[in-house]
């Protein structure tokens, strides 16, 4: 919505704060790519970068804390075991002003769930998965595939490790149908994602009100 997702929420939430569960994401794409991640002076920029994002969702939001706090768009496992980005991380946890920290990827992400799981560091991550093992993106029509079996067994090893699991584009696999008889359907698509114990909560796409029925009707 044009950048003011947050701002559209924090108005909702208002009053009712503690009854509802904040995830959000802030940006950490710095240029330099290596060992320019380590110097001194991408530090002070990794730092700069993620205090400006953090303060401005804390902002738009009307709270002082926020539940989750993703980084957005991880792709590179430089950028997740980064000391900066994760002593940022936890700084701001003990602060109070995040509860939780972790990554979404769209690319790359059997890579990033290795890395995850030897740091063991990361507390929730977000990673598309379907039935299909791809997607096409709504907005700009770009498919994206992974290796289904390998996520899989990263995801596996990350449950274990007590890292909650959010799924997502778990409907841009298109419809589905468990016995393949039957007529393939979103329901029957979010619930395939649902059905695996690794995977603790979704991110759902909803257009309308009826989108919203059927995919509760799924999750009961």
């Amino acid at each position: 919505f044009n950048g003011q997702n947050e701002v559209m929420v924090g108005k909702v939430i208002k009053g009712i704060r503690k009854e509802v569960i904040i995830q959000s994401k802030m940006q950490v794409h710095p240029r330099e790519k290596g060992r320019k991640l380590k110097s001194a002076e991408v530090a002070k920029k990794i730092k700069r970068m993620m205090q400006s994002s953090l303060e401005k969702s804390l902002k738009a939001l009307q709270t002082d804390y926020i539940d989750i706090m993703l980084i957005h768009g991880a792709s590179d496992v430089d950028i997740i075991n980064n000391e900066t980005v994760m002593e940022f991380l936890q700084l701001a946890k003990k602060k109070g002003q995040i509860r939780a920290y972790g990554f979404s990827s769209h690319t790359n992400q059997v890579e990033l769930l290795k890395a995850a799981n030897k740091t063991n560091f990361y507390e929730v991550i977000m990673v598309p998965y379907n039935h299909k093992g791809s997607y096409v993106h709504m907005l700009s029509g770009q498919y994206k595939e992974w290796d289904q079996p390998a996520l899989e067994v990263e995801m596996r090893k990350a449950y274990k490790n007590k890292v909650g699991i959010v799924g997502m584009k778990t409907c841009s696999g298109g419809p589905y149908s468990p016995d393949g008889k039957g007529k393939p359907s979103y329901k029957e698509a979010l619930k395939w994602v649902l059905k695996h114990e690794y995977i603790q909560t979704t991110a759902v796409a909803m257009g309308n009100m009826k989108e919203i029925k059927e995919d509760v009707m799924a999750m009961i």
